[in-house]
């Protein structure tokens, strides 16, 4: 994970945008945080971290839901996907699993305390 630690503001300000427009699912999954990341072509650079991996737009999204725990977001569940997947290197279509991440008063509190503390790095 260390090698994510440089993302981690922005992949904290992306959950932030999460809450802002999942509020009334009460939710939001893997994919529209790294799509977001992506439209803000941040995506990329967390995946060139992982240059050196087998798959490294799997590994560097991967770390992204690991760094949420970091970020005290909670986890839902686990759930199949057939959702298009764009990656910077083009699109992977097929079914994949995909984090469910939940949105309330506590990971919400906890985002906000975050960026607090981290604002001015």
């Amino acid at each position: 994970m260390a090698r994510l630690d440089v993302h981690l503001l922005t992949i904290a300000k992306a959950v932030k945008v999460m809450h802002t427009t999942y509020t009334s699912q009460r939710w939001f999954d893997g994919h529209a945080l790294t799509n977001h990341l992506d439209d803000n072509d941040e995506l990329a650079e967390i995946h060139a971290c992982y240059a050196d991996a087998s798959d490294p737009q799997m590994t560097g999204d991967q770390q992204i839901g690991k760094s949420l725990y970091k970020l005290g977001q909670e986890k839902i569940d686990t759930v199949i996907s057939d959702r298009r997947i764009t990656t910077p290197d083009g699109d992977r279509n097929g079914r994949c699993a995909v984090t469910r991440w939940v949105i309330s008063a506590q990971t919400t509190k906890a985002i906000d305390d975050w960026l607090a503390r981290h604002r001015h790095r």
